[in-house]
């Protein structure tokens, strides 16, 4: 099972970054710049997913500080209707924004600067306790002469370096994590 992934960021360059981290990771990544377009792709999402009261998104990565209004609104809208897990990503680091939000509906709440890695952590843990299904992550491959590891990005034919570009990169982990499936 392919599990989606909303996020609404409006730095394109980590708009961008973190899609691609997560569509390596195996996730299926719907994506939105603004407020705006953020509560029409919850809206215009398919009814139910695997989960019965549960729009076909199983995740949300939140940004607060949108053009067009406050990442906080679409936590609230969203929140009284569905129990998707929901990350806030934010520059903002004060205890009483955090607290306010995760007793507001916030699942994790994730101060930028942040890795990529923590933030998968951070996924995993929510989805888990949302009782969702995981598939242990595949993050390194080795059958001898090939190795991957796929979360510090290193490839290494025979013990010796290979330098990927980052679509090669994406598209060797995604065929990793794929073994055995028509892709």
């Amino acid at each position: 099972m392919t599990l989606a992934v909303l996020l609404v960021e409006d730095d394109r360059e980590l708009r961008t970054t973190l899609r691609d981290a997560l569509a390596v990771e195996g996730y299926k990544v719907y994506t939105a710049a603004s407020l705006r377009e953020g509560m029409a792709l919850l809206e215009h999402m398919p009814e139910q997913s695997a989960h019965a009261d549960d729009p076909a998104v199983d995740l949300i990565v939140l940004d607060l500080g949108l053009p067009d209004g406050d990442g906080e609104t679409l936590l609230s809208a969203h929140r009284r209707r569905h129990a998707t897990p929901v990350i806030v990503i934010s520059a903002r680091q004060g205890d009483g924004q955090k607290i306010r939000l995760l007793d507001g509906g916030a699942d994790d709440y994730l101060v930028k600067p942040f890795s990529i890695g923590e933030l998968l952590a951070r996924m995993r843990v929510s989805l888990r306790h949302r009782g969702t299904n995981l598939k242990a992550a595949i993050t390194r491959y080795d059958d001898g002469g090939l190795a991957i590891d796929i979360a510090s990005r290193d490839v290494s034919l025979d013990g010796s370096p290979v330098h990927l570009t980052p679509t090669e990169f994406a598209l060797l982990a995604r065929l990793v994590r794929s073994a055995g499936q028509v892709v």
